[in-house]
C-alpha cells in the first residue's frame, strides 16, 4: 500500500498481485472520498483502465 499526500488531498494506492488494484483520493480537511476506482488484471496487462 502506498500513501501520498499534498496540502489538499491524500491518495491511497493498494497494490495486489492477482486481484484489482484500488486507488482512493480523499480530501484532507473533511475525509470525503473524491475519487475511487479499481484497475483489474486485464487492464494492467493492456496498460490502461478498462
Amino acid at each position: 500500500m502506498e500513501i501520498s499526500t499534498n496540502p489538499a488531498y491524500v491518495v491511497v494506492h493498494g497494490k495486489r498481485l492477482v486481484r484489482s488494484n484500488e486507488t482512493i483520493v480523499l480530501e484532507r480537511d473533511t475525509g470525503d472520498i473524491i475519487e475511487q476506482y479499481r484497475t483489474g488484471l486485464l487492464a494492467r496487462l493492456s496498460g490502461g483502465r478498462l
